[in-house]
């Protein structure tokens, strides 16, 4: 953050240290104004325009902020011991970077070797939002939804991305252009032959993968779990035909 004369723009948007709205001064105006009070100009939103700014006592701000850092790092920690985590998952979105800075110092705090990985998040708030994610997670609000996304996304990224619509995953802006019909087959067709090229595991998967495996609709991938959480694992593939609608005719 920069303050004070480390500010470069010559008009800044001013919010008081109450939170009041100051309007629009000029560079040294606003920090002659914050120096006669003993605080400091704090350039908050560098890239509005103009940058916005506010008058506070930064040292107090870096010392309040530091202190509850130390009280996340504390609250983290336990809860890391408690459930004995190895791996984090830690979303590409907004302010990415800052928490795998934070994500290292907690690290270093708990003192063992536990592994972060930076996950994609593309169309985890699509996924979040639907019918697929409230019937698994209805307990959970969306932002709690999209955290188990991104979490699985580390264990087994195609068993989490085939619940997604391909179009929402980051294909580019071209996939517009193709008549709708179209573009669903096609994307549809990725994913088919990804699936069925890698496998499943029918003890693990989940409906939304079986589903993309050939031969199999939705209705018959539901089974197979409903099956399966019924009668315990499957021991070999030949007791797959003991599932409804699956076997021999």
């Amino acid at each position: 953050m920069r303050r004070n004369e480390q500010i470069r723009a010559r008009e800044l948007r001013v919010i008081g240290p109450e939170g009041e709205q100051l309007g629009i001064l000029g560079r040294n105006e606003a920090i002659a104004m914050a120096k006669e009070h003993g605080l400091d100009l704090v350039e908050v939103a560098a890239t509005a325009d103009p940058p916005v700014c506010r008058v506070m006592d930064y040292g107090k701000f870096k010392y309040e902020q530091q202190k509850k850092k130390q009280e996340a790092i504390g609250i983290l920690s336990r809860l890391v011991e408690k459930d004995n985590v190895e791996h984090l998952a830690i979303g590409n979105g907004t302010a990415s970077k800052e928490t795998e800075i934070f994500t290292a110092e907690l690290i270093k705090a708990i003192g063992r070797n536990i592994s972060y990985m930076v996950v994609s998040e593309a169309g985890a708030s699509v996924y979040s939002a639907s019918k697929l994610a409230a019937e698994e997670f209805p307990q959970f609000d969306v932002s709690l939804r999209s955290a188990v996304s991104i979490a699985r996304r580390l264990q087994d990224p195609l068993a989490e991305l085939v619940k997604i619509d391909p179009k929402a995953i980051g294909v580019g802006q071209y996939q517009h252009d193709m008549p709708k019909k179209e573009l669903d087959n096609a994307l549809g067709g990725v994913v088919e032959d990804c699936v069925n090229a890698v496998g499943v595991d029918l003890n693990t998967a989940s409906p939304s993968l079986l589903a993309r495996v050939s031969g199999i609709n939705g209705t018959v991938a539901k089974n197979i779990v409903a099956y399966r959480e019924e009668n315990g694992a499957y021991p070999s593939r030949a007791a797959i035909k003991k599932v409804p609608k699956l076997g021999a005719k």
